[in-house]
Parts: structure tokens; C-alpha cells; sequence
């Protein structure tokens, strides 16, 4: 056989060599999708002392619960005028599958720079990837990592944490007035509503009253809790600003 032959064979024979490994990575490797942004984010680590505040209060839930779960959890860390609040809500995620389940997918709507991130009911924080499509800026698909693999038919509760405009407002009398409401629809479970108030405030009033109050410092919390057969007012504190 000539030596030029030979040479064409060669190549032929690496042409298809390099043709079967890029379509072998296609098919089996991850990589990042033609349009789609992939990003990997690590969850804040809380302040000390506001994780023992949040520890405090899913310790106080935990006990009312009559032994039933916290079907919905949220506080607002209320913020001086002019400054975002952040806002945590209770996410329950459920593997319906027949193998452990390691990550929890969501959707997230508009912009990821109000999430502020992932943390399970004992602050412990969640790293989190956001993909995107550059078609659809207005959607993205939120994997949330576990820190324990959810076996079968198992669940667990963790929180979601966002940044949200300010609501603090102002009554007639010059005081500052913040307040959340309840669910409308029916849960079985505790319910627990919570304020954070900011640096600085001192409580003129509080409704319902006697809620639990954790951290009499800087920035107490303020707790409330009510079960799916307790039909509970709006919870709102009133307060001075420093």
C-alpha cells in the first residue's frame, strides 16, 4: 500500500476517533445548554445571634406543635425607612420517588438578586445553583441542595429567604406600624407568624398581644402561633424608632 494511502486511512481513522468522543460527551456529560446560564451560590452564613433567635423561635413552634408539623412558617426582619426588609417562608419539600432524593427543584419569578438564599429550620445555609434561559429572563429554575438525602416518601421543611420592598408605615400619632396576615386556606399544622424589629425600636404595642418575645436587645422577634382551626386577626406591632 502507497504511503499516501496510508496517511488517508490515518486520518480517516482520527476524524472518527474525535466525531465519536464529542458525540460520547454530548450524550453523557453535563455541560451548560446552548442560551442557558448556569450559576452556583452559597447560601449567607447567619449572624450568630440572629440564628439563636430563629433557633428560639422553631424551638417555641416545635413545642406547640401537639404533634403535628409546622405547616407554614414565615417572619419579616422589618428595616428603617428607605431600606429593603428581608423575608423568610417555610418550603416543604416531599420525594415521591423511589430513590433518596439529594436536591429540591424550585421556579423562581424576576430578578435572583432579591434571593438571598436557602437555610434549614436551624439556619443552617443551603447551597443553591440558578439556571436560566436567555429567552426567558423572567423565569429561573432554582436546585436547592439538602443537607440529608430525603429517602422515599420523607420530607422536610427548610426556608426560602428573599429580599422585599420596605412597609413599614407610619400612623397619625407618628409611630412606625408593620404587620403580616395569616393564610386564607385551611393547613394541617402549626402556623407561625413572626416580626423582627429594627435596630433602635422600642414596642408601643403589640396584636394580638402577649406574643412570644425572643431577644429583649437591639432586635427583638416577636412570635405568634395559631393551628388550621384557629381563625387568627392580622399580627402587627407598633413601634419608635431611635
Amino acid at each position: 500500500m502507497s504511503s499516501w494511502k496510508t496517511w488517508v486511512i490515518v486520518v480517516l481513522v482520527l476524524a472518527g476517533v474525535a466525531f465519536g468522543v464529542r458525540q460520547y460527551r454530548a450524550a453523557f456529560q453535563e455541560t451548560t445548554p446552548t442560551g442557558y446560564t448556569f450559576r452556583r451560590v452559597s447560601t449567607p452564613v447567619l449572624d450568630k445571634g440572629w440564628r439563636g433567635q430563629l433557633r428560639q423561635l422553631v424551638k417555641a413552634a416545635n413545642q406547640r406543635t401537639a404533634g403535628l408539623s409546622i405547616s407554614s412558617l414565615q417572619i419579616l426582619q422589618l428595616a428603617r425607612e428607605g431600606k429593603e426588609e428581608i423575608f423568610w417562608n417555610s418550603d416543604v419539600a416531599k420525594n415521591v420517588g423511589f430513590k433518596p432524593q439529594k436536591t429540591v427543584e424550585r421556579q423562581w419569578s424576576g430578578s435572583t438578586d432579591r434571593l438571598v438564599g436557602f437555610y434549614t429550620l436551624d439556619g443552617e445555609p443551603l447551597v443553591y445553583t440558578v439556571r436560566r434561559a436567555a429567552q426567558d429572563e423572567r423565569t429561573t429554575a432554582v436546585t436547592v441542595q439538602l443537607t440529608d438525602a430525603l429517602a422515599p416518601g420523607g420530607s422536610v421543611t427548610f426556608l426560602r429567604v428573599e429580599k422585599r420592598a420596605n412597609s413599614v408605615r407610619q400612623d397619625h400619632q407618628s409611630h412606625w406600624v408593620a404587620g403580616m396576615n395569616w393564610p386564607n386556606r385551611t393547613e394541617m399544622g402549626l402556623r407561625v407568624r413572626a416580626l423582627c424589629l429594627p435596630a433602635g425600636a422600642t414596642i408601643v404595642k403589640v396584636l394580638p398581644e402577649e406574643p412570644l418575645v425572643i431577644g429583649l436587645g437591639a432586635q427583638p422577634l416577636l412570635g405568634w402561633f395559631a393551628t388550621d382551626m384557629q381563625v387568627k386577626k392580622p399580627v402587627a406591632v407598633t413601634f419608635d424608632l431611635k
